[in-house]
């Protein structure tokens, strides 16, 4: 079995074409120093209403990734344990099986 950890998400992001897909249906677009919401939010600054793109760090992000795509295809999956689990080999850091 394959974990991503926030390492993974970082070369993700890096490569280039990865999204999350969250709990809330909101998606993420995946850079390698952060993630960038993909649908713009209202918000004031400087007593002014704008555009704005939620800008939001990988710790913060990750307990709430429901799956990973790249280029389209979904690579990781939340599992029944609540670990986000690579769908793939060429991702994640392998972990032991343990059956319980």
């Amino acid at each position: 079995m394959y974990i991503i950890t926030l390492g993974t998400l970082r070369r993700l992001g890096s490569n280039g074409g990865a999204t999350a897909r969250l709990y809330d249906g909101s998606v993420y677009r995946l850079t390698p120093d952060c993630a960038l919401s993909e649908t713009k939010e209202k918000a004031i600054i400087r007593g002014e209403y704008c555009w704005v793109t939620i800008e939001k760090d990988f710790k913060e992000l990750y307990p709430h990734i429901r799956t990973i795509q790249l280029q389209g295809q979904v690579i990781a999956r939340r599992n029944k344990a609540g670990q986000l689990e690579s769908l793939d080999r060429s991702y994640g850091k392998k972990v032991e099986k343990y059956d319980k």
